[in-house]
């Protein structure tokens, strides 16, 4: 597997850890987490700002009010945080799914300053898939999906 635990950072590994061994205490906290981005969005986005990398801040600054920019975040928990455990489980564990069969045409989108997901997992999964095509954004961090959104709409209609 090409995505370590060890390459995440702190929170995130503690994160993983906690929903491989104990789901349902990860469950428990995360659902917190969740409402309490809700009911405290200005809150939880102080808390999140620490953990941007330049590029992402001024991208989460852009969102405009705590509300707005913690809105993706919040959306995460809207059902239920089952989703959020079962990525975390996922991150650095086997899929199950044998990448390098899959013969659709792909792309795969990665700031090079992301600190949320390293770099080098995009560059590693795209070299396994042989229709798969990286996009790199100089700069970019985690949240560099926002601002090239456009460019990424443009090609799933061109490809659809």
């Amino acid at each position: 597997m090409w995505a370590k635990r060890d390459d995440f950072e702190k929170t995130d590994q503690q994160f993983m850890a906690m929903c491989d061994k104990q789901p349902r205490l990860a469950h428990a906290l995360l659902t917190v987490m969740g409402k309490g981005a809700r009911l405290a969005p200005g809150i939880a986005y102080g808390s999140m700002k620490k953990q941007l990398s330049g590029d992402d801040l001024k991208t989460a600054e852009s969102l405009g009010s705590p509300r707005e920019a913690m809105a993706l975040f919040i959306e995460a928990f809207s059902g239920s945080a089952w989703g959020v455990v079962d990525d975390y489980r996922s991150t650095s564990g086997l899929w199950g799914v044998d990448v390098e069969a899959i013969t659709t045409p792909m792309r795969i989108y990665q700031g090079t300053a992301d600190t949320m997901v390293p770099p080098h997992h995009s560059e590693e999964l795209a070299k396994r898939m042989a229709h798969a095509e990286l996009v790199t954004w100089p700069g970019a961090g985690h949240l560099g999906t926002i601002n090239h959104i456009d460019d990424i709409l443009d090609w799933l209609a061109a490809a659809g």
